[in-house]
């Protein structure tokens, strides 16, 4: 993780275990890996310039409880963090092994598609979180 990024103390047991009752099934085991190393992180990533928030377990909850009772499509997705904006990052349920998808905050197209979350991480570094044209809706 580069210098620029702060990282918060690991995730409690309780709060992995919340996450995983609000999902309904085993979080996708890099996410799962990465809050017990640090719940949350956040950060300006160079040389792009993208900032990067990774949301605690808790909030990662509370996100998706919102976007579930509000937005269509939202279900197949785990929302996990943001731009600090009005762009996320989510693990798309749909596919197996879930892949990582960046998306406007409305979820109405995906603007990149990651297949870990090292590749999301080098892709911020490079390009931040501009869309790839060739993509399409979710």
């Amino acid at each position: 993780m580069p210098d620029t990024i702060e990282r918060r103390p690991p995730a409690s047991g309780r709060d992995l275990a919340e996450l995983r009752v609000e999902l309904g099934k085993d979080l996708p085991e890099p996410l799962s890996a990465l809050l017990a190393e640090a719940d949350g992180l956040q950060g300006w990533l160079e040389p792009s310039g993208a900032y990067l928030s990774l949301y605690t377990a808790e909030e990662i909850v509370l996100i998706n409880r919102m976007f579930r009772m509000n937005v269509a499509g939202a279900q197949q997705l785990l929302i996990f963090a943001s731009d600090g904006g009005r762009k996320l990052a989510a693990f798309d349920l749909k596919v197996h092994p879930a892949t990582i998808v960046g998306l406007p905050f409305e979820l109405k197209e995906v603007l990149f598609r990651c297949g870990t979350l090292e590749e999301l991480l080098d892709r911020l570094q490079r390009s931040g979180w501009e869309a790839e044209v060739h993509l399409s809706n979710l």
